[in-house]
């Protein structure tokens, strides 16, 4: 009550806080709350938890003694150091004011008056590489985290649950309004009481120094009707109050790609849908490029290309040794796919796929040791970290297995290459 009560307008309030909250976190039955906090969040983390778990707790948490044998289990233990290895953090226990009354009941106008940010821009990929864990617990209780996603994607999820009237702002990536990976947070951004207000769209204009990335601002607690505007321009980027907005009703747009632009605009893409034919109506195979689990070590910079082997540089050991060239196959990155450009690579990713029985498969470990040998004493100095790729849910048939190698006919044969993100 003595936290709800201080008026959190001027620093020196925020001050006052600050030191009322350090007791209170100090204080024994609060500690015991955010443990019970910690075993729920663990059990969501694959921690083995009794049915009865959650009576025995409720029966302690007053007593100091009786917790102490709740302490004691090695479920509660399991659960404390899950906690500390994820970095548990409990919004409604760390900010209590936002979310409790004085009589220390859930307010049912609880949140944030605003939730503004800048959140990390990471691919699942990576995530399930490095912490398998928090991988699995967010594909299971994030309802944005389908696919390919972006750990964005959960914090826009995680946003706007806990700010009042999902009133939030956060500069994330635009490609969300096309991409496979961003079909999740659409679908939850097109669901009543999600929706966007406003969508400021940088397009190729670039925000941030030193790094080239395509953003966008996206504003949430709309009604249906977003507002939707571009900025052209670099230098339209110091002056954003001149940007012409449009309207664009959610109903008009599709799960499966938000086409976002102007009135004009819009009235040329529908023609083209209905006249135009499609590049799936030409082709006979479409499909992103491989996806190797480990481009560090995977992808190799060719200082001279040969015929039967190449000379290639390593970025995880800055060493230039020479590859078997029938495993070390040419690679361009979509960073380097330009319109009309030279198709000449100047990197290779080691490829140890063969064609057999018209199948494409992975050369087996005998095989590629007796076949390939740089390659494979390459590969080798290398598997403690390749095998640790991977989780329950990813699993790769070999420790120097690419994760998405696609047909190796297909990705030897003539192509059109497109980047992930075309300007044009």
């Amino acid at each position: 009550q003595e936290l709800l009560a201080i008026d959190n307008d001027e620093l020196a309030d925020i001050k006052s806080m600050e030191e009322l909250y350090d007791e209170i976190r100090d204080d024994p039955l609060y500690t015991r709350l955010f443990e019970l906090a910690n075993v729920h969040t663990a059990e969501e983390f694959g921690c083995d938890v009794p049915e009865d778990a959650y009576e025995q707790m409720a029966g302690a948490i007053e007593d100091e003694d009786d917790w102490a044998s709740i302490r004691g289990a090695d479920w509660f233990t399991a659960a404390q150091a899950t906690a500390d290895e994820q970095d548990f953090f409990h919004w409604e226990l760390e900010f209590p004011e936002v979310f409790f009354d004085s009589e220390g009941e859930k307010m049912s106008a609880a949140g944030f008056d605003a939730v503004v940010g800048n959140p990390p821009y990471v691919k699942i990929q990576n995530i399930r590489s490095s912490n398998p864990k928090l991988a699995d617990y967010a594909t299971d209780i994030y309802r944005s985290s389908t696919g390919r996603f972006d750990l964005y994607s959960l914090f826009v999820e995680k946003g706007h649950q806990i700010a009042l009237n999902g009133n939030l702002g956060y500069i994330l990536p635009n490609k969300f309004f096309e991409s496979g990976a961003g079909e999740g947070l659409r679908k939850y951004l097109m669901t009543e009481g999600n929706h966007p207000r406003r969508i400021l769209d940088f397009g190729q204009t670039q925000v941030f120094d030193g790094a080239t990335t395509y953003t966008c601002l996206l504003f949430l607690s709309g009604d249906g009707e977003i507002n939707y505007g571009e900025v052209k321009d670099q230098d339209s980027v110091s002056n954003l109050n001149n940007t012409r907005f449009t309207q664009i009703n959610t109903s008009e747009l599709d799960e499966g790609g938000w086409i976002l632009s102007g009135p004009e605009e819009r009235q040329v893409m529908e023609k083209m849908r209905e006249t135009g034919v499609t590049v799936a109506d030409r082709t006979s195979f479409i499909s992103e490029g491989i996806v190797s689990g480990d481009n560090d070590v995977l992808f190799l910079d060719v200082e001279e290309w040969g015929e039967e082997v190449h000379t290639v540089r390593s970025d995880v050991t800055n060493e230039t040794f020479q590859i078997e060239a029938e495993v070390a196959r040419p690679l361009r990155d979509g960073d380097e796919i330009e319109r009309y450009g030279s198709i000449e690579a100047s990197q290779a990713v080691v490829y140890p796929y063969e064609i057999q029985e018209d199948e494409s498969d992975l050369i087996s470990e005998n095989k590629l040791e007796r076949t390939y040998p740089k390659a494979y004493a390459y590969l080798k100095s290398h598997e403690e970290r390749l095998a640790d790729r991977g989780s329950e849910s990813m699993n790769y048939p070999a420790w120097y297995a690419l994760w998405c190698p696609r047909d190796k006919r297909v990705f030897e044969s003539s192509k059109l290459l497109v980047p992930d993100i075309c300007g044009r």
